[in-house]
């Protein structure tokens, strides 16, 4: 499932962000306020070949960080970069929340770099309605017409004449309620 519609993906967007110098944690962009970031990649690297612990991790709104990935050992250059995201999997990232990327130590001087593409969505201000729920409070605010298809199958159920939408009949009956077939 994918947080965007297909004619977003020409809006596709990027973002390189440095940390300090030998600097141990670098924090990508916060995702503004009624949006929804999806990561399409993600890659971390130094600008100082060096052998490091790296970590990636989410940033939540309340400032937890949860792992992405099993922190690793690995030699990274400016040439060699560790992606976020492999196998053209996608993460989302919801309003306040930001990548997040940590070693254990810096090589002195160097900076750490993180490349990030993303597509920007608006975050749904309407309310989710289950279409089935939705038929299902149609068919009984209306009653199943005696004539119709599934009026016969209803009656054939035993379903009392509440089902069917005429009034009256078995104690019950009339208020579209109840029923032999599952609305």
């Amino acid at each position: 499932m994918f947080a965007y519609r297909l004619d977003e993906l020409g809006l596709v967007q990027e973002y390189v962000v440095n940390s300090a110098v030998a600097g141990v944690n670098l924090t990508g962009l916060i995702v503004p306020r009624n949006k929804i970031w999806t990561i399409l990649g993600a890659a971390y690297y130094p600008d100082a070949a060096e052998t490091r612990l790296i970590e990636f991790s989410k940033l939540t709104r309340a400032g937890i960080r949860l792992p992405l990935r099993v922190p690793q050992s690995i030699a990274l250059s400016t040439a060699i970069r560790l992606p976020l995201l492999t196998e053209g999997n996608q993460l989302i990232l919801l309003p306040g929340e930001a990548l997040y990327v940590t070693r254990d130590a810096a090589t002195a001087g160097s900076i750490m770099i993180l490349r990030a593409q993303f597509v920007e969505s608006d975050l749904p201000t309407m309310k989710y309605f289950d279409p089935q729920k939705l038929l299902s409070q149609d068919r009984r605010r209306r009653g199943f017409a005696r004539a119709s298809i599934l009026g016969r199958a209803a009656s054939a159920l035993g379903a009392h004449s509440g089902e069917g939408g005429e009034p009256g009949g078995e104690p019950g009956g009339g208020g579209g309620e109840g029923g032999g077939i599952p609305v």
